[in-house]
Parts: C-alpha cells; structure tokens; sequence
C-alpha cells in the first residue's frame, strides 16, 4: 500500500472500531450479534493485501433486512474515503434471484467484497459468474471446498459424514493492548492442519504488518 492508502485503511479501521461502539450489547444480540466479532476492518485489509479473493460481510444482512449494513458502508466506508481511494474494489449485495448455499451456511442477501484485479483470473471469473448471474432465479449450492479457496481458509469444512471440527482459529488485532477478533474459521487438532494453521497466521502477519499487529489464538470446541 502507498501513504494514501494506508492512510485511508487506517481511518477505515478507526471507524469501524468506534462503529460497534455505537450499538448496546443487547441490542446487538437481538439480532444476534457480537460486537467484539464484528470488526471487519481485518478482512477488509487481507482483500487489500491480495491475500483473499473475496470478503463477505457475514450476517449483516439476509433477504429481508440490511439495514445495519446500509449504515456500515454510509458510516466506515464511504466515510473512510474507501471506494474512492481503492478503485479496483467492488461491493454488491447478492441478487433476491440467487439462492446460495453452502453444506454449512446460506449465504442468500449478504453482500461481498472483491477485487477487480485479482491476479488468479480463473477465481475471479468463477466469484463473478456466482455474484452477478442473476438473469434468472437459481439456486447455487458450493461445495466446502470452494469456499475455502474463495476466502483462503488453511482447512476446508467437511462437507458431509463425521469429521468434526474441534478447533476455532483466531486472529486479533492488537492494539495498545486492546485485541479484536479480525477472522476465525475452524480446523481440527492434529499435527498437519495445526501445522497449515500456523504458516497460514505467519504469512498473513508478515505481509499485513503495516496496517495491524497480528497475534493468534487457537480455542477449543467442544
């Protein structure tokens, strides 16, 4: 990122924290929020990095209501400047036509974010035919595999049979001592998914050390 860039992710990130802040707890658990894990800034900066091909703003918004992120992009990101200072980078919300599905999550009325110049063409002809086909009502059911590619998560969900995920991954951003949960996606506790983990949170420290402060938790699910 050049100065301007930075300056404008820092301002993103600085409204988005105080954003939340702006929510009472129980109002935010009405609909069945947390806003310690509402801090989208951190996926927003990996898009930025290259480092995923798409963010979804997971669960604000379905088929019948966006209102909190109607005020999320008048409040950080138009306030930030965003769009106008990254010009590759576009937002929509999926189509009313579009059903998508997923083994573990419907994802039907959420909005993504990706970029315009994303290096693997192969992956941004294959989000675009997903996100903006919607001529006619269809349904999209993507596997776990996919997605994991989609949004680079080191361990792809089963989709199906047994296997049970027992680990909850976590990046903060700290700052000043204050952490915030920035992504989480789940994994399993042996040896050569711990180790996929933990070069996964290396590389994604490395290149994003100049706009957060990375550090890692692993949690376990019962």
């Amino acid at each position: 990122m050049n100065k301007s860039e930075k300056h404008t992710f820092s301002k993103l990130r600085e409204l988005d924290v105080n954003f939340w802040k702006n929510f009472s707890d129980n109002s935010l658990a009405e609909k069945g929020y947390q806003a310690e894990n509402m801090h989208f800034y951190g996926e927003i900066g990996f898009l930025l990095k290259g480092l995923k091909h798409c963010v979804m703003f997971s669960g604000m918004s379905n088929k019948e209501d966006d209102s909190i992120m109607n005020q999320y992009i008048n409040e950080v990101l138009n306030k930030s400047s965003f769009f106008s200072t990254f010009k590759n980078i576009r937002m929509v919300r999926l189509h009313e036509n579009l059903e998508w599905t997923t083994p573990n999550y419907d994802a039907s009325g959420e909005y993504v974010m990706w970029r315009e110049d994303d290096a693997n063409q192969k992956m941004l002809s294959k989000m675009k035919t997903i996100f903006l086909d919607h001529e006619e009502k269809r349904h999209m059911h993507t596997s776990e595999r996919i997605m994991s590619d989609i949004f680079d998560y080191p361990y792809t969900l089963p989709d199906s049979g047994s296997q049970k995920v027992d680990r909850e991954i976590a990046y903060l951003d700290v700052d000043n001592d204050v952490k915030r949960v920035v992504t989480t996606y789940g994994s399993v506790n042996n040896p050569e998914e711990m180790k996929k983990v933990a070069e996964h949170f290396l590389k994604y420290k490395k290149e994003c050390g100049d706009i957060m402060n990375l550090s890692l938790e692993i949690m376990s699910v019962d």
